[in-house]
């Protein structure tokens, strides 16, 4: 089934693992409110809708994804942009 779907993500096989086969010995929980502010649902693809999706960003995310295949600059996709800092990172990771 899933081999004939193009459209289709890690992100959400992950999902389905551990709602459907792991349950609650996964320890994950549902919320309505995303951790990570995503680019997938918002057009980001020019400098002016990139800098509308970053002043989208909220207290309550701890990290930004901004797709790898939109052509932008890979070193540093946020350089030259005035983004909000985010918390620091969690139990001690450092990337």
């Amino acid at each position: 089934v899933l081999g004939s779907t193009l459209h289709f993500s890690e992100y959400i096989l992950y999902g389905a693992y551990v709602e459907f086969v792991v349950g609650n010995a996964a320890k994950h929980y549902f919320d309505a409110q995303d951790l990570c502010h995503c680019s997938w649902h918002h057009n980001v693809e020019d400098r002016a809708s990139l800098e509308a999706f970053l002043k989208k960003i909220g207290p309550h995310h701890v990290a930004v994804l901004v797709q790898s295949n939109l052509g932008m600059n890979l070193v540093n996709p946020l350089e030259g942009f005035d983004v909000p800092p985010l918390p620091a990172p969690l139990h001690g990771t450092t990337a």
